[in-house]
């Protein structure tokens, strides 16, 4: 994966979805805003506002599951701009019955709607990892991210 050029990486077996949405305006789509050296498709995750009364509030995006070596390490790099909001990139370590096993997670620097690249999210598949995913969330109401240049590699 590197980016989200129409009919390579999105949204063939991607999952999506919005905890918490007032309403059905979110979404998470690809859109013409890639990264510098990003072709012509970046992944943009649109909120509504939340409602008050669930937690982990936000709109979110799951690649694929990629297969995973216990005890070898995995690195996902991106970048994205998102105007001081709140979100990240998490590295998702799943067990043989697709049970959750462990997660990283990092936060996307704040920055002021220019791209940039976010610090790298790195960890070591557990014992029992048989896959991973790499989650892609925006935590803040009524906003909107873009996301762009994944790539997982395993050091």
């Amino acid at each position: 994966m590197n980016s989200f050029e129409a009919g390579t990486d999105f949204p063939d077996a991607w999952i999506v979805w919005h905890n918490c949405a007032v309403d059905d305006a979110w979404f998470v789509r690809t859109d013409s805003y890639p990264a510098p050296g990003g072709g012509v498709s970046n992944l943009r995750l649109h909120t509504t506002g939340f409602d008050g009364s669930c937690n982990w509030p936000g709109a979110y995006a799951v690649t694929p599951a990629f297969t995973a070596v216990p005890g070898k390490t995995y690195v996902v790099r991106g970048w994205s701009r998102n105007a001081s909001n709140v979100g990240g990139t998490s590295l998702l370590f799943f067990d043989a019955s697709d049970q959750q096993i462990s997660y990283t997670e990092v936060q996307w620097p704040l920055d002021a709607w220019q791209y940039h690249e976010d610090p790298p999210v790195q960890a070591m598949a557990p014992a029992g990892a048989t896959h991973l995913r790499v989650r892609l969330y925006l935590a803040s109401p009524g906003e909107y991210a873009d996301f762009d240049l994944l790539s997982i590699t395993q050091e």
